[in-house]
């Protein structure tokens, strides 16, 4: 009744209209309504799951059709759907959201050309592996014949030392080539802290700039809604222009918007529900430059593609005392900024838009303000003529279409308000002979023509005269030609420095890279600091606290109130309450996003005997930290007790926006800990990630594997790594292409980057088949993780783990007629051939068969492999199939590595050859169904005896009795399971969510393996993972 209610009342306060002679349609849900009429989607009722909230790219609808809770229509892009998504009935079919069959979702706007399978997807080219290296393939056709161009970029990054040049904090400079194979130069990836929250920009500064100097013009470019600023950096072409004219570029970054976790601008419209206050982040960014730049502030300007076109509107609106001119691409008013535009002075405007744009039509929709309507806007915003003048543009293209400007003039202030229109222009940043779609106008040309035509009514001297017509802006006699500081007064012309900026206007008057705000000597370029305020500076001071140690032997050399840090936990003696505790550090190397399919669940375990508080340092995979330094993660820890943090919960602490590729998480705590991260899959399947190698892997799987192979570099240092170069061996010992071949030229400080199989064949020139070594070079800090992605599950399965030949053992060997089959692989990682031998216990630990059996024939070539299954080793043992797995001691004359690969009926492949001792954390509990299984392993030649422990829930209580007997005996080289049930039994108790099991006085002997059979399809080994040091 409520719902009919509200239609009833609609039709009174619309009138009536019939429906069918209209062409409209009314649909209802359960708490909401929608109707279509010719003005596009209209609707109202309940909004708790944003039912009501119209996607604002929605263009040109033709159906409506309401759910319970949710809405679909069908529009020019195939099907949308908003609104709740319990059971998935807002997921689209990939037929209906990508109609064209290019492989760009039309959704969002992210296609370009949704009904047109030769245009490219201009504004958002693909980096999947988060590389660097974006990836373009551009479609033509001439009516007959169809030609494809496939070309990509690299971006790499490196700390900028450049310091005459960017004086900004928190930058990395950036260097590769743009998507026009031009090499970038002089562009910076910066950070600023705004609003509670860490948000990225690029600036790019030309060749003609030079701190201190004469002020530069700044261009805001912002990117479109789902785009980013580093491919805006890339498509919208301001760089050769800037070094031209000499002003400076800057690329902001949008945030995550709530609702459809896509990025973007926050202008009201499609974008209801942002939290973000992008007016504040531009003007605190404004702040930022002002303070470290030298900048005109009269000519700051803003021009933006689709959203970043809406943006640069709203700053037009509510800074304009601060934007001298605006110009957009593709974009327009949303109704919300429309109604508060309240400009403090007359804003001149450009905009470019094309008659085919379907995402922000010509016309207007519910969103979007009709284009015309938006230029009369401005033209009676600023006062101009009524009349306008138009031209038309050349068809330059041969399209026979070309264009139109129309100009009104005579504004206030000498303004302007101009509309370009494009006949055959759709959705996009026009550029002209472009190699994906040549246009007849070049849009960075156009805008910067016409910004820079306008500067803010300036008068620095009072005198009556405008700072464009006055020669002498700072009334000090010198006229600006000659003025080391043509705005400020500075009849003496001091410029300590010589940088030809006088130290009146210099903000770094000694050049030493410390501005004069915060330098204690401004005048000497080898002081900066007076810790002591002894007019002695820190450089020649030998006692810079004036504590009355001296430097040399003060633990805190710039505090007098600490002079020794025992434990060298960077907490002086006096102010730590333990004195004799460490720092311990440990680190997890895969932290997803809550955005990403795959969700990571870290465990921090607390294995000391006190409690703990861990703190945290994260950053992304571009090296760049998220948020502060030493965030607390949580509250304090008991001891044999754990945090369990998930993705979502770290953006929270972190106050992060999901970051770009998976981050580094360091955690620091007081004593002993543990880190365990699990990998959830879409599929259920859960996996452990948190265990690496320094120098080499084993299982990067050749081109006869459906399976994809990933190897992460990991630099954990702060400090370039330099070049990594890497060697692929085969099965036999061969090198696969070129040896020593470059892996990545530099990883930043606390860089990662992904190498897939197909990148590796491309750095060493060749392809494989069967499993490969690889080795790189020693570099300090560098870790490999390297992961399996098994497609049909979706999930990930890490080879970073195995035994090396200093313990010499195959912990879980199967027999043949096992439904989990293992096979072993003996890897000879010396640089000689050497045959092994073997020795096998079954699980009672009798020797089964001969001692010291050769495991292959012939001998393993140096930096090759022998693959062996269970029935090779019935072969070489001379035996029937053992009962329960065994375990395998092997022999050699060198180094070598073992790992174990666990084939499950399923087919899925896990690595099961790591174990630890004294205790192991992942034991599920009876509120879920994946089973534990905990093998006890005794590797020497003594029984052991009253093997007792204890389980541990997450505060660190003991579940049931405290150190029960376990196992009573175990006798040497045997095995036993102890499952979860049976540990049950044991404790005399039952638990829920995940327990550790730690060993009462664990004997040396001891060996733990913890498997998880996870969806009653496949183990999975938990018994690697980082220790604290």
């Amino acid at each position: 009744m409520r719902t009919l209610a509200i239609v009833v009342l609609a039709i009174w306060l619309v009138g009536w209209v019939d429906p069918a002679e209209a062409g409209y349609e009314v649909s209802a849900g359960q708490d909401h309504t929608y109707a279509l009429d010719d003005a596009g989607v209209q609707c109202w009722g309940r909004n708790n799951y944003y039912q009501i909230s119209v996607p604002a790219l929605l263009s040109n609808p033709v159906q409506v059709s309401v759910g319970g809770n949710h809405t679909c229509a069908v529009d020019d892009y195939g099907v949308q759907c908003w609104g709740r998504n319990s059971s998935g009935e807002t997921n689209v079919s990939s037929l209906l959201i990508d109609p064209d069959g290019d492989g760009v979702s039309s959704q969002g706007g992210q296609d370009a050309f949704p009904l047109d399978a030769t245009e490219p997807d201009f504004d958002n080219p693909s980096d999947f592996d988060s590389d660097n290296r974006y990836n373009f393939s551009v479609r033509t056709s001439d009516g007959t014949q169809a030609t494809e161009t496939s070309f990509s970029i690299v971006v790499s990054e490196s700390e900028s030392n450049n310091e005459l040049r960017n004086t900004l904090s928190d930058c990395v400079e950036q260097s590769g080539e743009d998507v026009f194979g031009r090499q970038l130069s002089n562009t910076f990836k910066c950070r600023l802290d705004s609003d509670n929250s860490s948000r990225e920009f690029f600036v790019y500064i030309p060749e003609k700039y030079t701190n201190g100097r004469s002020p530069a013009a700044l261009l805001l470019s912002l990117h479109g809604y789902t785009s980013t600023a580093r491919a805006n950096l890339g498509y919208s072409g301001f760089q050769s222009l800037a070094d031209q004219e000499g002003f400076l570029v800057v690329y902001p970054q949008g945030t995550i918007l709530p609702t459809t976790q896509e990025t973007h601008w926050n202008v009201g419209g499609w974008t209801v529900g942002s939290e973000t206050d992008d007016v504040l982040f531009i003007g605190q960014l404004l702040d930022h430059l002002e303070q470290n730049l030298s900048l005109d502030l009269s000519r700051i300007y803003s021009t933006g593609m689709s959203n970043g076109g809406f943006m640069s509107y709203e700053l037009a609106c509510q800074l304009s005392e601060r934007i001298a001119a605006i110009a957009s691409v593709t974009g327009s008013m949303t109704p919300e900024t429309y109604a508060k535009c309240n400009p403090k002075r007359a804003v001149p405007v450009l905009q470019i838009h094309g008659r085919l744009d379907l995402v922000v039509p010509y016309a207007g929709n519910a969103f979007t303000t009709p284009i015309d309507e938006v230029m009369l806007y401005w033209s009676r915003e600023n006062n101009c003529s009524p009349e306008s003048e138009k031209l038309s543009i050349p068809d330059s293209t041969g399209d026979g279409l070309g264009g139109k400007t129309e100009r009104f003039k005579s504004c206030d202030n000498n303004s302007s308000v101009e509309l370009i229109t494009l006949t055959a222009m759709r959705h996009e940043w026009p550029i002209a002979n472009s190699i994906y779609r040549s246009h007849d106008l070049d849009a960075a040309e156009n805008i910067w023509e016409f910004l820079s035509s306008f500067s803010l009514s300036l008068d620095t001297d009072s005198d009556g005269t405008g700072n464009n017509a006055d020669t002498d802006n700072d009334a000090d006699g010198i006229t600006d030609l000659d003025d080391n500081c043509p705005l400020i007064v500075n009849p003496s012309q001091l410029d300590t420095d010589g940088d030809q900026a006088g130290d009146e206007c210099d903000t770094d008057d000694d050049n030493d890279g410390v501005t004069d705000a915060s330098d204690a000597f401004p005048l000497d370029a080898t002081e900066f600091v007076d810790t002591d305020s002894d007019g002695i500076g820190n450089s020649a001071d030998t006692d810079d606290d004036n504590d009355g140690v001296l430097d040399v032997n003060d633990a805190f050399p710039l505090d007098a109130s600490e002079q020794v840090d025992t434990d060298g936990d960077g907490i002086g003696d006096n102010s730590d309450a333990r004195p004799n505790d460490g720092t311990v550090l440990a680190r997890q190397y895969l932290q997803t996003t809550s955005a990403s399919q795959n969700i990571t669940s870290l465990h921090i375990l607390n294995t000391s005997d006190r409690e703990q508080t861990f703190k945290g340092t994260l950053r992304d995979g571009d090296g760049m930290r998220q948020g502060s330094w030493s965030v607390p993660l949580g509250s304090a820890v008991p001891p044999m007790g754990r945090l369990t943090l998930g993705s979502a919960d770290l953006e929270d602490i972190f106050g992060a926006e999901p970051w770009s590729g998976p981050a580094m998480l360091r955690v620091q705590g007081e004593s002993s800990f543990e880190l365990m991260s699990k990998l959830i899959s879409p599929s259920g399947l859960v996996s452990n990630t948190n265990c690496v190698r320094e120098d080499r892997v084993l299982n990067i799987e050749g081109f006869d594997s459906t399976n994809k192979i990933f190897v992460r570099l990991i630099n954990t240092l702060n400090k370039d790594s330099g070049e990594i170069t890497g060697t692929l061996y085969d099965a036999n010992g061969n090198v696969v292409g070129n040896a020593g071949s470059v892996l990545v030229s530099n990883l930043a400080p606390f860089q990662q980057v992904w190498v897939n199989r197909n990148d590796l064949a491309d750095k060493v020139g060749a392809e494989w088949n069967g499993e490969a070594l690889l080795e790189v070079n020693q570099v300090s800090g560098l870790k490999l993780l390297n992961l399996n992605y098994i497609t049909d599950e979706q999930t990930f399965f890490n080879f970073s783990c195995f035994e090396d030949s200093t313990s010499g053992t195959v912990y879980l060997q199967t027999t043949s007629t096992s439904q989990n089959v293992s096979f072993t692989h003996l890897v000879n990682t010396s640089d000689v051939a050497q045959q092994l031998t073997g020795t096998l216990y079954s699980s009672d630990g009798s020797q089964v068969g001969a001692a010291n059996q050769p495991l292959h024939s012939g001998a393993i070539a140096a930096k090759g492999r022998a693959v062996i299954s269970s029935e090779d080793i019935e072969t070489a043992f001379n035996i029937s199939p053992w009962s329960g797995p065994a375990m395998l001691e092997v022999q050699g004359t060198d180094t070598f590595e073992l790992m174990t690969k666990l084939t499950s009926p399923s087919g899925l492949i896990s690595n099961t050859n790591c174990v630890r001792k004294g205790q192991v954390h992942n034991i599920g509990g009876f509120d879920v169904t994946d089973v534990t299984f905990i093998r006890f392993i005794n590797i020497g030649d003594t029984t052991l005896s009253n093997i007792r422990g204890s389980l541990y829930d997450a505060s660190g209580n003991i579940v049931g009795a405290e150190n029960p007997v376990l196992v009573e005996s175990l006798a040497a080289k045997s095995q036993i399971w102890r499952s979860r049930n049976q540990l049950s039994d044991l404790v005399m108790d039952t638990w829920n969510g995940t327990v550790s099991l730690k060993i009462d006085s664990a004997p040396d002997d001891l060996r733990l393996l913890n498997l998880n059979f996870i969806n009653s399809e496949t183990f999975f080994n938990f018994s690697c993972y980082e220790a604290g040091k």
